[in-house]
């Protein structure tokens, strides 16, 4: 496993923080594909989304 030594008692591994990128990229994407969904179901429909109108 890659570390890098940051200070004396400080050590990082990078593989952490590499999963930790994917999984927050995993994540967006999930809400991605929700906004996409809603998008699709409310096309149709004349509400808009948060109940108000402009």
């Amino acid at each position: 496993m890659l570390r890098v030594n940051a200070s004396e008692n400080e050590t990082y591994e990078v593989r952490v923080i590499s999963r930790l990128l994917v999984q927050v990229a995993a994540h967006y994407g999930y809400h991605a594909g929700q906004i996409v969904l809603l998008s699709k179901l409310m096309k149709d429909s004349n509400e808009h989304i948060t109940g108000q109108y402009h």
